[in-house]
């Protein structure tokens, strides 16, 4: 589920920040969780260094309190953009069939036990995707994927808060990939080749 984190040292104008966005979030009906992030340290770890600060999903969207109206304003844009970018499966797989580039975000593990079928596929698991997005060509168009399009969709965050616009996340992951009857491979041997992994016939 997407986060929206409201980071505050319980101030009065980081109190009112915190109850314009879940009043906003409530009115508007989002399917997103409010937290109030007040540790310090946290907040530091962030790299945040003036509060109160606005996090959609990790991202820092402003600092200060500009007034609900422009709060909603940003929040509302962020959502939309995000709505955009996001996929079905058969639409990912019609952008794969265009030469779409597969980017999974899973574990190894899990690939290993079931992988998309698709004749391109970088591996770059969550974890790692801030020290290698690099990896991730600007030029191409992307799908990212998961096992069931929430890690994919925290990736997607990440890549447009690094300025990509070619990137898409797709829904319900490899299980609506499944479901819809696309292909993967289940125990099948992952060959490194210039980056991308090619899924091998056995």
């Amino acid at each position: 589920m997407t986060i929206i984190k409201v980071l505050g040292t319980g101030c009065a104008t980081c109190k009112r920040l915190l109850a314009d966005v879940s009043n906003i979030v409530a009115k508007n009906n989002w399917q997103v969780q409010v937290e109030y992030v007040t540790d310090i340290t946290a907040i530091l770890a962030y790299g945040v260094l003036d509060t109160p600060a606005l996090m959609f999903d990790d991202v820092v969207l402003m600092t200060g309190h500009p007034g609900a109206a422009k709060v909603e304003q940003v929040l509302k844009a962020r959502i939309e953009m995000i709505a955009a970018k996001e996929i079905f499966p058969t639409e990912a797989f019609s952008k794969m069939q265009q030469g779409a580039l597969f980017v999974d975000v899973r574990e190894k593990s899990e690939l290993d036990a079931e992988a998309y079928d698709v004749p391109d596929l970088l591996h770059i698991p969550l974890g790692e995707l801030e020290h290698r997005f690099a990896e991730i060509p600007r030029d191409r168009d992307v799908v990212l994927v998961c096992r069931g399009g929430g890690r994919s969709l925290h990736a997607l965050h990440f890549l447009i808060s690094q300025g990509y616009t070619n990137a898409a996340n797709m829904k319900q992951g490899i299980l609506g990939w499944m479901r819809a009857g696309f292909p993967v491979r289940k125990g099948n041997t992952l060959t490194q080749n210039t980056g991308f992994i090619s899924i091998n016939q056995l």
